[in-house]
């Protein structure tokens, strides 16, 4: 008999029906006949404890999933898989499970291939685990569990195992022995992350297959090169060695070899003639001489490397030699301060290399030069204040190059001199840095080849290249006021350092002229110029970049004038966004138009621009399809006539918070207008006595979506009547107090393919109209196709029966119903949502639920309703969305949800003066619950929400305005749930109690929100246990990124920047760092979501000032150097919504903290607050020094800080002049510093 496949899944997300709540504790149901054949069975996310004796008897399964249960080894019977599945079973998942010790179940399968059991608590494996499965077994990941050592008498038996996961165990060292006899065919072995302080140079001898190695994250303190021999791994090709401490490199000669696990005394200075520290990794090359290390390629065939989170000063050459032929180089998050000429010298297979989050400072002359299959490059997070010329030379390949958030202020003319020349695209990333000045010269040779080939086109797949050239240029969060020639920042740079300033200056300078002779274009696609300072665009700007630009953003910058020429020059340009900015008007500049703007035919017929109509042939029409100019200041759209006339493709025009106070006869007509978005101006009247004929704005055929909310309109625009196309029609906060009865016909007829209609927040008094229309809303009728209805804020007392069958959203929130006709929708039955929030009801409107059935979404909060009871919602099967916040609750049914088995969405209050409620009792029917808002109305959260919910929740937000205090044991009992998200937010909170995560440790996957507090800072004890901080190191010891994979969300905080948040900085980087691994989407999602979290830096822009001129200024270092901060904050412009542009940023992103940046400015600041006072107290005087203690502590860490003052004199420094504190304080740092 034939058997029948299925793919069953049991996930906690998929139930086998809307109602089915998948909440199973055991298996204690069989599976149906030998006859059934299941391919893949999932049982993941339930909470299942036992598998008894042949659960899976008479079924053939291949693959097998239990993980995230809560399983353990003594509740899985012996017999489990007996049957057909115990030979045909061949992937088996048993992750995130609470198993012990190695299932005696699992010796029984035959055929397995694939067996993992991640994150549990098994320690050892019998030798005969796997004498079943001794030649099928393949890949096996012990991963996350309790293994002091590998299981070497268990994995002997395995003939073929390709793959095996060790990775966060216990285990502290790996011998000869480890890994032998089982490993000759493996391919891929994880041993990060288990605090390992020594491995054998012999242990991967036999291992002759090996392609991936994952050493990450343990305690070596050397690391010997013939490890890598290429005799034993001479097909490895993936390598991570991260986190491995401090790091340094050894190369020994055959006379001068040290022994791996010794430090002696000719050895404990590295190779800068620095201390070494015995928490200093070694890395040891036992070779003959230098050249025949070089000459027998160890590790010829690697292809990716992992060296991030090292605390390496350089990058070692030595490193460089052991792998030839990498194509992958992670070097981010160490302390990289330069990159030399030769760093990368002979890495010629090099696709990819990140520098991000190091020191780097300068990039010089050829420091990447002619890596010819380099396609990225990533120094994003570094302190890179000048490129020299010529820094990227020759690299044809290049596709990405990201210097974003650095400190660069200039880019000399040949910066990226000869970049890319083969690539199809090119993204530059340029935003985050200080540049003020963007000159197209630094662009000017950019794509050398590219250039030539345009000049001097021999063949058509040459030019053909050309035209497909993308680039994709990010100059966003600068200071740029200036495209033209930028010879005057030279002259400063000049003044700062003279010499280095006339090397560069020669350098570049033939090319420069070369440049004069033969100008070009730059091709580039999508050009991000946001949050800036532009004032207004130079010829240079029209001439060089936007020729062929198809997305130009231009936003938060200090726009007056919409130049016509930007629609001119900028022939290709599709999408256009100037929001932000001060535009009033359009700058006719058709003057300007010459032959140097290679116009062509189709743009310019004539060259008299003396009067209207000569001037009417020069532009036959502009490409530009969207258009935002939201946020600015203009007030008539007369002088935009030109630019909507010949935008013949527009559809779409954003206009919103403007001062527009009225729209002109025809002004849209010869566009394509798909969506109009007026909202947030200054428009009394759209109907006028000479506009008659212009009817829906001349675009009735093709407006779809109109948005007019938020003006002052006083009636319902008669122009609006004939747009017969429109689908969303917004006219909400306006001043329409009158809806004319003559325009009842024309407004039903518009209705009849209207889907969505907002009239809330106007001041219409239906009382005054004639009764069938307050009755009735006759303009609403039955032939609509009306989808949503808003009605809020409309002073509503009473509102009769409906007519709009097809209607499945209704607002009617923050009116003044008291109570609902009981018939209100029995004509309009397929509503789903319902939000009848702060009315003036006093019961629940039991009577219109037999109408409604199907209602999904129901929002009651904020009504003086007193009782609820088991009654209130009956009838309600299908809902899922419930409000009943800030009710007048004096009584509430524990049974109120008895028949909402459905319900996954519910928010509620405390309600502390019901002496009965308790939130468990309520919630205990509501199995489905996966998203709870508990509005807390008492000031300390303590016992409210204990072990109130199920296993299917999902998230959990704690709000209150009163909620000042959270006792360390309020989330007890919410350890069982799997996925959750926990936010706190908009309470009053400003300390969070330590331990305060505790019971919320065994959750597989978190998600922190902690935005809209009082918090200015928080503690690493408030996650982690204080025995698991590191003090020294600044970091967690024991954290899981794997937990962690929806980040820490910390914005809108009153949050300071100071050395208390660093540990918070460093910690997420290296959570992101692992996250990758697990899921990449999921890390960068969680690091653009904590890039939002910004504290407040505290330091004065005195102390930068004193910062730069004392410490980081160098010759060596700061070529060129130009910083204009000074002249900043000499010019802040006035204008209040830029002001961001103009002053000294004070907020950073916490995930941007360095200790180099805090902790000396926040001395110095010590310093100015001792000057400007007039006196100092004892405690101010202790909490100075302790300020300046801190500097000392994250720079020298346990060095003995009691230099010139004792104890004694710390006592009694109240009873010192603050001129004599001033300059101990000043000594000591210079001693340091």
């Amino acid at each position: 008999m034939d058997s029948t496949i299925y793919n069953f899944d049991f996930h906690y997300e998929n139930g086998m029906n809307e109602s089915a709540t998948n909440h199973r504790s055991s298996i204690d149901w069989r599976l149906p006949s030998s006859s059934l054949r299941i391919d893949q069975l999932y049982l993941d996310f339930n909470f299942i404890q036992s598998l008894p004796n042949g659960v899976f008897r008479g079924v053939l399964i291949h693959k097998l999933s239990i993980s995230n249960n809560r399983l353990t080894s003594s509740q899985i019977d012996p017999e489990t898989f007996q049957g057909p599945t115990e030979f045909g079973l061949k992937v088996l998942d048993f992750n995130y499970n609470l198993i012990d010790g190695y299932p005696i179940a699992l010796k029984s399968l035959r055929s397995l291939q694939r067996l993992s059991l991640r994150n549990n608590r098994i320690d050892r494996i019998d030798s005969d685990a796997f004498e079943r499965c001794t030649s099928t077994l393949e890949n096996l990941d012990l991963s996350q569990n309790l293994f002091e050592e590998i299981p070497s008498k268990a994995l002997n038996r395995l003939k073929n195992l390709i793959k095996l996961n060790m990775h966060d165990n216990v285990i502290q060292s790996v011998n000869k022995n480890s890994l032998e006899g089982w490993c000759r065919k493996l391919k891929s072995l994880t041993l990060s992350k288990n605090g390992l302080v020594h491995l054998d140079p012999d242990a991967f001898h036999q291992c002759n297959q090996l392609s991936e190695l994952r050493l990450g994250g343990n305690k070596f303190l050397h690391l010997q090169a013939n490890l890598f021999d290429a005799n034993n791994l001479s097909k490895l090709q993936l390598l991570d060695l991260s986190s491995l401490r401090k790091v340094d490199w050894i190369e020994q000669s055959g006379n001068n070899r040290h022994h791996a696990n010794h430090f002696d005394e000719e050895n404990k200075y590295n190779s800068n003639g620095n201390k070494r520290s015995k928490n200093q990794l070694n890395l040891i090359a036992n070779n003959q001489s230098e050249e025949s290390l070089y000459e027998k390629n160890i590790l010829s065939q690697l292809k990716w490397l992992q060296f991030d989170f090292n605390r390496i000063e350089k990058i070692p050459p030595e490193m460089i030699r052991l792998f030839p032929r990498i194509k992958h180089l992670d070097l981010q998050n160490n302390l990289i301060k330069t990159i030399e000429n030769d760093d990368f010298k002979g890495l010629n297979n090099l696709t990819s290399i990140i520098l991000s989050n190091n020191n780097i400072r300068v990039l010089r002359t050829s420091s990447f030069e002619n890596l010819k299959q380099l396609e990225s490059l990533t120094l994003h997070f570094n302190r890179i204040k000048t490129i020299q010329t010529h820094s990227f030379n020759r690299l044809p390949r290049l596709q990405s190059l990201v210097l974003s958030k650095n400190q660069i202020n200039y880019l000399w003319p040949d910066s990226f001199y000869n970049l890319s020349t083969q690539s199809r695209s090119l993204t530059l990333m340029l935003d985050d840095n200080r540049i003020q000045c963007f000159s197209v010269d630094c662009l000017r040779n950019i794509f050398l080849r590219n250039n030539l080939e345009k000049a001097h086109p021999q063949q058509n797949r040459s030019t053909q290249f050309v035209q497909d050239f993308s680039l994709y240029l990010n100059i966003s969060h600068n200071r740029i006021k200036t495209f033209e020639n930028c010879s005057n920042y030279w002259t400063f740079s000049q003044r700062r350092n003279r010499k280095n300033f006339e090397h560069t200056f020669n350098q570049h300078h033939h090319h420069h002229r070369h440049q004069q002779s033969s100008r070009s274009r730059i091709e580039i696609s999508v050009l991000d110029l946001s949050h800036n300072q532009i004032e207004n665009f130079q010829r240079e700007f029209f001439d060089e970049f936007c020729s062929n630009t198809l997305s130009l953003l231009i936003n938060n910058n200090l726009i007056r004038s919409l130049p016509l020429k930007l629609f001119i020059q900028c022939k290709r340009l599709q999408t256009l966004s100037l929001n932000y900015n001060l535009i009033q008007n359009v700058r006719n500049d058709l003057d300007f138009i010459s032959d140097e703007t290679n116009t062509n035919d189709d743009d310019m017929i004539g060259l008299n621009k003396s009067n209207s109509n000569d001037r009417d042939r020069i532009i036959k029409h502009f490409s530009i399809q969207s258009l935002s100019l939201h946020h600015n200041s203009i007030v008539n759209l007369q002088g935009f006539a030109e630019i909507f006339d010949r935008s013949l493709r527009l559809k779409i025009l954003n206009l919103d918070h403007n001062k527009i106070e009225s729209l002109p006869f025809d002004i849209f007509h010869r566009t394509s207008l798909i969506s109009l978005s007026i909202s947030s101006n200054l428009l009394e009247s759209l109907d006028s006595s000479g506009d008659l004929n212009d009817k829906c704005f001349g675009i009735s055929g093709s407006l779809k979506y109109l948005d007019l909310s938020k003006n002052l309109l006083s009636s319902l625009p008669k122009r609006i009547l004939h747009c017969q196309n429109l689908i969303e029609l917004i006219l909400s906060e306006n001043r329409i107090y009158l809806i004319d009865t003559i325009l009842m016909r024309p407004l039903s007829r518009l209705l009849i393919n209207l889907q969505r209609l907002e009239l809330n927040q106007n001041p219409i008094d239906f009382n005054h109209f004639d009764r069938k229309i307050r009755a009735d809303f006759d303009f609403l009728n039955n032939n609509s196709m009306l989808l949503v209805l808003n009605l809020n804020h409309l002073n509503l007392v009473r509102l009769q029966e409906l007519n709009l069958p097809y209607l499945h959203t209704l607002d009617l929130s923050w009116n003044n119903l008291n109570s609902i006709h009981n018939r209100i929708f029995s004509q309009t039955r397929n509503i789903r949502s319902l939000n009848l929030a702060s009315n003036r009801l006093n019961e629940i409107p039991k009577n219109i639920w037999k109408y409604i059935t199907r209602l999904q979404h129901l929002n009651l909060c904020d009504n003086p309703i007193d009782v609820l009871d088991s009654s209130s919602f009956a009838g309600l099967k299908f809902l899922r969305f419930l409000d009943i916040r800030g009710l007048n609750l004096q009584f509430i049914d524990s049974r109120i949800f008895i028949y909402q088995s459905q319900i996954s969405t519910l928010k509620i209050s405390t309600y502390p003066q019901i002496r009965s409620y308790r939130l468990q009792d309520i919630l205990a029917k509501t199995d489905s619950l996966k998203t709870i808002v508990v509005d807390v109305q008492e000031s300390i959260l303590s016992h409210q929400i204990q072990w109130a919910f199920g296993g299917k929740l999902r998230e959990l937000v704690i709000t209150g305005q009163h909620l000042n205090i959270i006792v360390p044991d309020a989330f007890q009992g919410l350890n069982n749930a799997n996925d959750l998200t926990l936010r706190i937010t908009n309470t009053s909170i400003k300390n969070l109690p330590d331990g305060l995560l505790q019971f919320l440790a065994d959750i597989r996957y978190i998600t922190i929100d902690l935005r809209h507090n009082s918090l200015s800072t928080i503690s690493p004890t408030v996650f982690f246990d204080l025995n698991q901080y590191d003090q020294r190191q600044q970091s967690i010891k024991t954290w899981q990124s794997r937990q962690l994979l929806g980040g820490i969300i910390l914005d809108n905080n009153p949050l300071i920047c100071d050395c208390n948040l660093l540990w918070f900085s460093r910690w997420m980087r290296e959570i992101f760092t692992e996250m990758k691994s697990i899921n990449v989407e999921a890390a960068i999602h969680a690091k653009s979501t904590l890039s939002l979290s910004k504290c407040n830096r505290s330091c004065t822009d005195e102390s930068k000032k004193t910062k730069k001129s004392n410490d980081d200024f160098d010759e060596d270092n700061y070529d060129y150097y130009y910083d204009d901060s000074d002249e900043d904050d000499q010019n802040q412009n006035s204008n209040s919504h830029l002001d961001h542009n103009n002053r000294t940023i004070s907020l950073i992103s916490i995930i941007d903290l360095r200790k180099e940046d805090l902790c000396h400015s926040c001395a110095i600041n010590s310093w100015n607050s001792i000057a400007s006072s007039s006196k100092t107290s004892s405690s101010e005087s202790l909490l100075i020094w302790k300020t300046s203690e801190t500097l000392v502590y994250y720079k020298y860490y346990y060095y003995s800080i009691i230099l010139l003052l004792s104890i004694e004199i710390i006592q009694i420094l109240s009873f010192v002049s603050k001129e004599i504190v001033l300059q101990m304080l000043r000594i000591k740092c210079q001693i340091f510093l």
